[in-house]
């Protein structure tokens, strides 16, 4: 059968990037020394993730299977069912499922464990390093200076402030004697590894109270809520006294949900100031009154690679006064108008999103520059990331075929001038026919599509990470005026309220 695999035939390879790195795993043997829980994470021996959801028989075939629900999509072979017979549901909607033998299964360690071995694995034939000497013709051995005292310095874990334990196939975390190996911890990256509990994430916060920044992503960490009501009414003093500020949880294959997020940084992580979201199947975000507390010192917000489609989803976000930067990269956002009733009138500073700096909307399905116009009504932005979205090829689109009638009527043009140039008049000063004649590569590119951006955003300082000088604001603006004029006042890209504004500075062509 495809979807269970041979189990006489184990093999002991790991040929997928994904696979483990730790060698100190431990792989389950037929003995009862390692036992198996329904629940508990596991790993496979090509790299794989995933929760054991069954145990038992599988009709048609010999001994004891144990049913895997993946977090990969394509690791499984289906969701539980094999031959029409269901023996286990996946509970997580990106994930698949499989039948394992019990010797290919590799069971997860502690943290500690983990870490000691990190930082204590020895070089591969440390002894036996040498190189050919050409003038003695003999094999030298390489002395490694200072690799003994190195490797003293990292076993001693007090000694790190930051940890990164990404896929050492961590299961659990030792919170007993955290306190006494990792005291002085300030960052630690537990991603993808083997956690499925919350309340043990609770109690590594308490042990650490130095620690900053954590990140959780690629866990599946199971909700249970009566058990984390009750870690919070017997530790609830302890949890107050946390430092942690930072918090990543990048896909969570489902298991953690945004109103998770909410009670969360409620009431265990209450002083965060960065958080991130992102690729969580996001579509929407919907905040009560009694849920603005949760994020009273929330800075910045990461909900990169979701499911958002327009800017009007998030509007609960804007209630946050502490919120200064937003990154909504890769999602599929194709407006950015938010209701009326956030202003009286269509041309005010929105009354939403006050402190509101930066904001990151590359990748995104934009198609209009009307878009771009109602950032202009941000009141605090001045810093924007605004890069591949449809509304831009149309630019290149327009200037290519540009170059190719200019081109084939004309046997010279003027030399390109640049935007920061020094010139006299409005003409000469900001040279727009040599514009329109430039090749299209990609510094012309990038040039044009900051033309476009730059002034219809009054107070932007920044765009796509690069500043801009007044030098740049100026040209730009008097080339957003020429284009308005240049097509008899036709341009319908261009907001009459926005033009009123530039021609009061710089005056009509």
């Amino acid at each position: 059968m495809s979807d269970i695999r041979n189990q006489n035939s184990i093999s002991n390879s790991s040929s997928n990037n994904n696979s483990n790195n730790n060698d100190d795993v431990q792989r389950v043997t037929t003995t009862d020394e390692f036992k198996i829980s329904l629940g508990e994470r596991i790993g496979s021996d090509d790299g794989y993730i995933g929760t054991i959801r069954y145990e038992g028989k599988v009709d048609g075939f010999e001994g004891n299977w144990f049913g895997i629900e993946w977090d990969h999509p394509t690791r499984g072979k289906h969701r539980g069912t094999v031959k029409g017979k269901q023996y286990f549901q996946c509970q997580y909607p990106d994930s698949s499922g499989s039948f394992m033998k019990k010797e290919k299964i590799i069971k997860g360690v502690d943290l500690i464990h983990a870490l000691i071995t990190k930082f204590t694995r020895k070089l591969e034939n440390y002894d036996d390093l040498t190189v050919h000497s050409t003038k003695s013709n003999k094999m030298i051995q390489i002395e490694m200076v200072g690799m003994d005292q190195l490797r003293e310095r990292q076993k001693n874990l007090k000694s790190h402030s930051s940890i990164n334990a990404y896929n050492l196939s961590i299961n659990k975390i030792n919170t007993n004697i955290l306190n006494q190996c990792l005291s002085n911890l300030i960052e630690l990256n537990l991603s993808h590894n083997y956690l499925n509990n919350w309340n043990e994430i609770i109690d590594l916060i308490i042990q650490l109270p130095l620690l900053n920044k954590l990140i959780l992503s690629e866990n599946r960490l199971v909700f249970n809520h009566v058990e984390i009501d009750n870690q919070i009414k017997g530790k609830g003093k302890e949890i107050q006294e946390s430092n942690l500020t930072s918090l990543t949880l990048f896909d969570m294959g489902g298991s953690v949900t945004w109103d998770h997020v909410c009670y969360l940084t409620e009431n265990i992580f209450k002083n965060i100031q960065v958080l991130a979201f992102g690729k969580n199947k996001l579509h929407s975000i919907q905040m009560n009154s009694s849920s603005s507390p949760s994020f009273k010192h929330l800075k910045s917000l990461d909900l990169a690679y979701n499911n958002i489609t327009c800017l009007n989803d998030v509007k609960a976000l804007g209630d946050l006064l502490s919120l200064e930067e937003l990154n909504l990269n890769h999602n599929q956002i194709t407006s950015l108008q938010l209701d009326n009733q956030c202003t009286n009138d269509s041309d005010e500073k929105y009354k939403i999103f006050c402190n509101l700096k930066r904001i990151y909307l590359s990748n995104n399905l934009i198609n209009d520059w009307s878009e771009i116009d109602v950032l202009d009504r941000f009141k605090s932005l001045v810093e924007l990331s605004f890069r591949d979205n449809p509304v831009l090829d149309s630019l290149i689109l327009s200037s290519t075929t540009t170059t190719t009638t200019t081109t084939s009527t004309t046997t010279t043009t003027t030399a390109t001038k640049t935007i920061e140039e020094e010139e006299n008049s409005f003409n000469e000063e900001f040279n727009v026919n040599s514009i329109s004649t430039k090749s299209t590569n990609y510094k012309d590119i990038v040039s044009l599509k900051r033309l476009h951006i730059i002034p219809r955003i009054s107070q932007l300082l920044k765009l796509n990470l690069t500043e801009i000088t007044s030098t740049e604001r100026r040209d730009a603006e008097r080339f957003f005026l020429y284009e308005y004029y240049s097509n008899n006042n036709n341009n319908k890209t261009i907001s009459k309220t926005k033009l009123t504004y530039l021609t009061s500075i710089h005056g009509e062509r």
